[in-house]
C-alpha cells in the first residue's frame, strides 16, 4: 500500500473531508460544529492521522458518510482546529 504524501493529505482533505463535515454540520448543526477556515489552514502534520483514519475506513469497506462521522469524532477529541 502506498503511503500518503504531503499533497495527498492536502487533497483528501479539501475533495472528501471538508465537504463532508460540511454536509453533517448542515444535516446536524447542534451536533457537528465545523469551521472550515480553520481546517483548511491546519498543517499537514495535523492533517495526516486524521487523513490516514479516513483512508483506513474507507478502504475497510465503510461509507463515505460513516467515515467522515468517525473521522470528525476523532478530530474532535483530539481539539484540532476548527471543530468545536
Amino acid at each position: 500500500m502506498r503511503t500518503l504524501d504531503k499533497t495527498d493529505v492536502r487533497q483528501i482533505a479539501q475533495s472528501d473531508l471538508a465537504p463532508g463535515f460540511a454536509v453533517l454540520k448542515k444535516q446536524e448543526p447542534n451536533k457537528y460544529r465545523f469551521d472550515e477556515r480553520a481546517f483548511e489552514q491546519l498543517p499537514e502534520k495535523e492533517l495526516m492521522p486524521i487523513v490516514e483514519y479516513y483512508s483506513v475506513l474507507v478502504k475497510n469497506g465503510m461509507g463515505w458518510k460513516g467515515a467522515v462521522q468517525k473521522v470528525y469524532e476523532k478530530a474532535r477529541e483530539s481539539s484540532l482546529k476548527g471543530f468545536v
